[in-house]
């Protein structure tokens, strides 16, 4: 394979675990992409089998760019999100989850839309295998006003926080390295992209979330009693906002006060959002049926 190597180099991050046939669609879809100058970096969360490892030794075979990492020991999930960002070289920088899928296009389309901002993500849906059922998430029209104040309120009234997931100049992620992570914190990472550096959102769906479970469970840090914790997200979030040297105090207090509003709504959100999902897939299967 000959790479074009005046072409920035973007860094692919890959934490896993023990789901090789994901880990597989994933390396097929990023091995595969039309932006040739990639570093494919995996980092095995400790899977209990060889499985993980196999595929990932069988793309190595066929593509130099393919680099992989075993844990020794089970780091847990944030540290292993971590650990292919502290690995990578590249100018630019994505994770890319081993449930997800990606066009061919993907990198391409993100690295021809950066000019002005630090990230770029496009439209995206996500896919429920066990029920065969895709839905089209709404996301934030970002990067495109000029404002600081107008994305950051768009954001706060769409925080989706797939956005994490896009295309960024990696030293402008190397923040994530030194902080500790809580509930919501790629909600406060893409939030404090907007606010120092700029998240342009693009049309075209190039990229799909996949959930492999029967039923959608919202991920929390304290795994033990699977209980979200709101205060230190809110506390980041409100302390970043106040920070801001793109915001006047008008603007922060406006933010501030439109964010604790939305916090209180994501209390209540939560609190029935799996109910909902399996709602609106149990709905669209009894459609499905009746067509």
């Amino acid at each position: 394979m000959i790479l074009d190597t005046e072409l920035p180099m973007v860094s692919v991050g890959i934490p896993t675990f023990n789901r090789p046939f994901g880990l597989k669609r994933t390396l097929e879809n990023i091995t595969s992409q039309k932006y040739l100058n990639l570093e494919i970096i995996v980092s095995d969360n400790c899977s209990p089998n060889g499985d993980t490892e196999a595929i990932v030794k069988h793309f190595m075979q066929n593509d130099s760019r393919v680099f992989y990492y075993k844990q020794p020991t089970n780091i847990g999930a944030w540290e292993n999100f971590l650990f292919v960002l502290e690995k990578a070289q590249g100018e630019y920088f994505m994770w890319a989850a081993d449930d997800d899928e990606w066009e061919d296009n993907f990198v391409t389309q993100c690295l021809c839309n950066m000019s002005g901002v630090g990230s770029v993500m496009c439209e995206f849906e996500t896919v429920f295998r066990n029920h065969k059922t895709i839905i089209k998430n709404k996301i934030p029209h970002l990067g495109y006003s000029g404002s600081t104040h107008t994305d950051v309120s768009s954001f706060l009234k769409c925080m989706q926080p797939t956005l994490i997931y896009g295309l960024h100049r990696r030293s402008n992620i190397q923040f994530a390295l030194y902080e500790d992570g809580f509930d919501f914190y790629d909600c406060y990472f893409v939030l404090k992209l907007i606010l120092e550096n700029g998240l342009r959102t693009i049309p075209g769906v190039n990229y799909r979330a996949g959930v492999d479970e029967i039923e959608y469970r919202v991920k929390t840090m304290d795994i033990v009693s699977g209980q979200l914790n709101y205060f230190p997200f809110t506390s980041s979030v409100i302390k970043i906002i106040w920070t801001s040297r793109k915001l006047t105090y008008g603007q922060k207090a406006n933010l501030s006060i439109l964010f604790l509003r939305i916090v209180l709504g994501l209390i209540i959100h939560h609190k029935q959002y799996n109910k909902t999902i399996n709602f609106i897939i149990r709905t669209q299967n009894f459609f499905k049926r009746k067509i």
